[in-house]
């Protein structure tokens, strides 16, 4: 969690930030509940203002949390805030209470909190004519398939009707059907609403469940087939709509309730969501070319045994085909002789198990719940453990706060133990040992690869820390890489784990110098040779080589490595996302050039890369210095296209596989607009003028995109905001767009048309509905259509400041050719 506190107290620097765009992506991370946030998230306060209101609500939690396990006082959390916040500007006690709730807590009740306000408002005129779920389903089957025809009689035939009552019932009807519109996540929300009798779980599926199930399929870089996840809630569903995860596999929702799956698979049609029956996955396993390798159980949610067990075996027939198997239910259902997932623990190494507390969300029945994570296809072996996560319940609410243990796998393999027993003896014999009021460690990620442990205690401007390095393959702790530090504040902590212990060298009681980095890099660096890691585990396990460097280069690489850049894969790194990143880091170029193209040369020697990215950096940046060179190619390079090439252009621009792609770069040829203004266009933007006998149509410039297309952004120059006329050819071409996506996104719905983007993508979703082509994607595009033309090559030479020559090539198109004027 403070890893991305510090990522928000960086991005919110930014002149481009928006909080809500953050939380979408790491809500999750914060444990951060967004949708019930959202009056505050989406405010129209300053965003540097409300990011560092958030940052003082996660502060002061932190306090309270410390105060309530020190004393049994009543303390006023609304106080410690104040304090918290000094002389920024407070938010009233009302805001704080809602944040303080969303940032601390998963709330086990929460469910109708979290849905739309207009499904909610619609669905409670049919509640409270006491309608059923499955006539409320019927009746939002009927309002998505025929809206406009949907007419009186329609209402009376949803259900077995009391006549006496028809006038109101209609009414009601009526009302929902005005209130709902046609949007899928609307109705989808409305779904939820009428399914409330599965309050159940739902927090914590939406909440712990989710968030460790997506976790571990991000972290598996290789997998690329589809995602099954057997029996969610339509809260479930809805939270993976719309949280849209980074992942961008297919995602298969089993679903034994008919009603639902149709109903859910007519308004996610075409979004690459499937929904399948449970009763046909097995011939599912059998005839699909791409089986699903991350599967999701919800065993809690299937009453027959047979059902489940006939699951459980069509999985398990997969075998090592199946590279992570997940079930969330009930301890009776994994903790007995008779346990229908012994097969599961027989033929996998079972990698995770999260329990969760007595009674926990589940207000009729008080059952225990137990989250199995297995890795199929592995075979057991003495050395593997099992690591196992305990939550506690306080009060009413789910603690984000957990303890571990981890157990021996061949436990699994006879299975005779009681879990929750095991781990309570397992805590009794630590606190046995040690002192009762020693702290628990905590696991530090310095780097997606690269984690050490700490433990922290004292008050008062007096912290005393430690920290030290467990091995990969024992677990056990290495002796020689603790270190003890006194530091002042909690912020002085982080920094000194970031930025300290990492790189210290300390003299310990078995020897002299030890160098904690090397520690860190002889236990982890052997585990990822050859893979995919991230730059910034790259550059650590690479730094004796690059301490080799002059001081300045040395800056610059540990720059990089405090960077959003050194969080990717070193694969995932090509030239345009390192100009543009160390662009935003404002490091000197040639410097900066020539360190990179250090690092990634040895990323290369040991096969992670084929390229070097930082090649063509430090050849722009050369030959950019050349002022004669500079002057010639301003003078003489081409900055138009000619007749015959624009036919080719447009030509090979037809042949593309991807039909937005084209209609993009279409406009951007025809208007000379850029890329973040052509991607940002939406149909409400396309309007015709008719004055006199003249007549067009023009697009109207409101927006742009950044980049990568996570945001919209406004102009700073009054004169950005402006229409541009259409000549027929691309008016015609929009037209015929329109009168698709009509049909095919919007189903007949002019309203819904208007608010979708012009230029439908995959490269993410904003505000749960615009489906955003990056900027970035377009013009990348574009280089390599440019490339396909073939352009004859016009070189000279060029003297350069050591009388040599430099060869350039005029007929190179620089910058953005499709800006420019045809001649």
């Amino acid at each position: 969690m403070k890893k991305t506190l510090n990522r928000l107290v960086r991005e919110s620097r930014n002149t481009d930030f928006q909080l809500s765009e953050f939380l979408l992506h790491y809500g999750s991370l914060l444990m951060f509940d967004l949708d019930r946030a959202d009056a505050f998230v989406y405010s129209e306060k300053d965003e540097k203002w409300k990011a560092s209101v958030i940052i003082d609500v996660y502060a002061a939690k932190e306090k309270i949390e410390n105060e309530r396990s020190r004393t049994k006082a009543k303390i006023d959390p609304y106080e410690i805030y104040a304090n918290v916040a000094g002389t920024r500007p407070l938010i009233n006690i009302q805001q704080f209470n809602l944040l303080y709730e969303c940032a601390s807590k998963v709330l086990l009740n929460d469910a109708l909190s979290v849905l739309d306000k207009k499904a909610k408002k619609a669905i409670e005129f049919l509640l409270k004519e006491e309608e059923t779920e499955g006539d409320i389903l019927r009746f939002l089957m009927a309002l998505k398939t025929h809206a406009y025809s949907f007419n009186v009689t329609d209402i009376l035939n949803l259900s077995d009707l009391n006549h006496n009552k028809s006038a109101d019932l209609v009414a009601s009807y009526t009302k929902a059907r005005e209130i709902l519109g046609r949007s899928s996540y609307t109705i989808l929300d409305a779904m939820c609403i009428a399914s409330m009798k599965e309050r159940n779980d739902i927090a914590l599926e939406n909440k712990v469940v989710y968030q460790n199930f997506v976790s571990g399929i991000r972290n598996d870089f290789v997998i690329r087939e589809p995602i099954l996840v057997i029996e969610p809630s339509i809260f479930f569903v809805r939270r993976w709509l719309r949280h849209n995860p980074a992942d961008r596999r297919r995602i298969i929702f089993g679903l034994s309730d008919r009603q639902k799956l149709n109903l859910l698979d007519l308004m996610f049609t075409n979004s690459g969501i499937s929904f399948i029956d449970t009763s046909e996955l097995d011939r599912f396993f059998v005839r699909a070319e791409n089986r699903p390798t991350n599967i999701l159980l919800f065993g809690n949610r299937i009453q027959s045994r047979e059902i489940k067990s006939s699951l459980l075996r069509s999985v398990i027939s997969l075998g090592p085909a199946v590279f992570r198997f997940c079930a969330f239910d009930t301890d009776d259902s994994f903790e007995n002789n008779d346990s229908l997932y012994n097969e599961v623990y027989r033929t996998s190494f079972v990698d995770s198990i999260w329990l969760f507390p007595y009674g926990v969300a589940n207000e009729t029945l008080p059952a225990r719940k137990m989250m199995v994570g297995a890795i199929c296809g592995k075979a057991q072996t003495s050395e593997a453990e099992t690591t196992v996560y305990k939550y506690c319940l306080s009060e009413s609410h789910l603690s984000t706060r957990y303890f571990t243990l981890r157990i021996d796998a061949r436990d699994f393999t006879e299975h005779i133990i009681k879990l929750r027993g095991r781990f309570r003896q397992a805590v009794f014999d630590s606190e046995k040992k040690t002192d009762q009021k020693r702290s628990k460690a905590t696991e530090f990620r310095f780097s997606e690869e690269i984690s050490f442990f700490y433990t922290m205690s004292g008050k008062n401007g007096d912290y005393r820390v430690r920290a030290y390095v467990k091995d990969k393959s024992s677990g056990r702790v290495v002796e020689n890489s603790k270190v003890s530090a006194r530091l002042g504040s909690e912020q002085d902590v982080e920094e000194w784990l970031l930025q300290t212990y990492p790189f210290s060298v300390h003299q310990s009681s078995i020897s002299e110098n030890i160098s904690i980095q090397s520690v860190i890099t002889d236990n982890l660096k052997a585990l990822y040779q050859g893979f995919d890691i991230t730059l910034k585990s790259f550059i650590y396990f690479h730094m004796d080589q690059v301490l080799d460097l002059p001081k300045n280069a040395v800056n610059v690489i540990r720059s990089v490595m405090n960077s959003e850049m050194a969080e990717h894969l070193i694969t995932e790194i090509d030239d345009d996302m390192l100009t543009e990143q160390l662009g935003a880091l404002d490091l000197p170029v040639n410097t900066t050039a020539n360190a990179m193209e250090f690092v990634f040369d040895l990323a290369i020697k040991e096969k992670i890369i084929c390229t070097n990215p930082a090649s063509s950096l430090l050849d722009q940046y050369r030959n950019e210095r050349n002022e004669t060179l500079h002057d010639i190619r301003s003078a003489l390079g081409r900055k138009h296209f000619y007749k015959d090439e624009l036919v080719r252009l447009i030509s090979l621009s037809g042949k593309a596989d991807d039909c937005f792609m084209e209609l993009a770069m279409n406009i951007e040829l025809y208007t000379s607009l850029e890329p973040n203004i052509v991607c940002a266009f939406l149909w409400n933007d396309y309007k015709r003028c008719d004055i006199g006998e003249c007549s067009f149509n023009y697009l109207a410039v409101r927006r742009q995109l950044n980049n990568d297309g996570s945001s919209f952004m406004t102009f700073s120059k009054r004169e950005s905001y402006r229409i541009v006329p259409l000549p027929k050819r691309l008016s015609d071409k929009l037209d015929e767009e329109r009168t698709r996506q009509l049909s095919d996104i919007a189903k007949g719905n002019e309203e819904y048309l208007l608010s979708c983007t012009i230029i439908s993508g995959k490269d993410r979703i904003i505000n749960g509905q615009q489906m955003i082509l990056s900027p970035l994607s377009l013009y990348r595009f574009n280089k390599k259509i440019i490339k396909k033309m073939k352009i004859d090559e016009d070189i000279i030479v060029v003297p350069d400041d050591k009388k040599g020559g430099i060869e350039t090539n005029l007929a190179y198109y620089r910058g953005n050719i499709f800006r420019s004027n045809f001649r």
